[in-house]
């Protein structure tokens, strides 16, 4: 596979080398998504794009309802802050928090598992094209900028080619060793007509603990 070298932040392509072959700047995008490395241009729109879907996906206000390990959690984004809700007792946690702090009690589940902050670290370098979990995907490298998001030095994530949407990741420590990795099932189809998640799985090197997720339900927290 051929790798791209990083660039600073996905908004500054001009900043980003490849060492793919040259493609014609006419050619479309979709007409490069199955299999060919993309230009530094097209890496940096691609990449745009999924934090963009993530975004939307995660907007202030919304409401989800998970079930963790079988334990029903609910889950509102405001900013920051989401307040979790669950068996009867709710607390406000911050998305920025220590990365893999259970959520709620009896779950190994934490707001990294979830929110997708990786998308948001400024270093970020373009591996090329991929498959995983029966996919075509793009594979990108994001560097975390600081030991803030420790054990966490960088996160490997595959953005599905269709989609956008990370379908897969590896949040790597320090030595490159694997510390947590995330895998998507399954979307659902919002009302919007736009693709989220639906089934997830993480699993703990730390612990050697595989937890299930599934979105049951979402909703305005209004």
């Amino acid at each position: 596979m051929k790798n791209c070298l990083p660039f600073g932040t996905f908004f500054a392509a001009a900043a980003l080398l490849c060492l793919c072959p040259e493609k014609s700047s006419a050619e479309p995008l979709r007409d490069m998504l199955e299999s060919e490395c993309l230009s530094p241009a097209a890496a940096a729109a691609f990449f745009g794009e999924a934090v963009l879907r993530v975004e939307e996906f995660f907007d202030g206000g919304e409401t989800y309802a998970f079930s963790i390990d079988g334990i029903p959690v609910s889950l509102s984004f405001r900013d920051a802050d989401v307040t979790v809700t669950s068996r009867g007792m709710t607390a406000v946690v911050s998305s920025g928090g220590a990365p893999f702090a259970p959520l709620v009690a009896g779950i190994s589940v934490g707001t990294f598992d979830l929110f997708s902050q990786y998308l948001f670290w400024p270093s970020v370098a373009y591996e090329g094209p991929g498959k995983i979990i029966g996919r075509r995907a793009q594979r990108f490298l994001v560097v975390a900028p600081s030991d803030v998001w420790a054990p966490v030095a960088a996160v490997r994530v595959w953005l599905d080619s269709k989609f956008y949407y990370p379908i897969a990741w590896d949040a790597l420590d320090g030595d490159g060793a694997l510390v947590r990795r995330f895998r998507l099932r399954s979307l659902i189809r919002g009302k919007d007509g736009e693709w989220g998640p639906k089934r997830m799985d993480i699993f703990s090197v730390v612990d050697r603990r595989r937890s299930h997720i599934e979105v049951v339900g979402h909703g305005n927290g209004d």
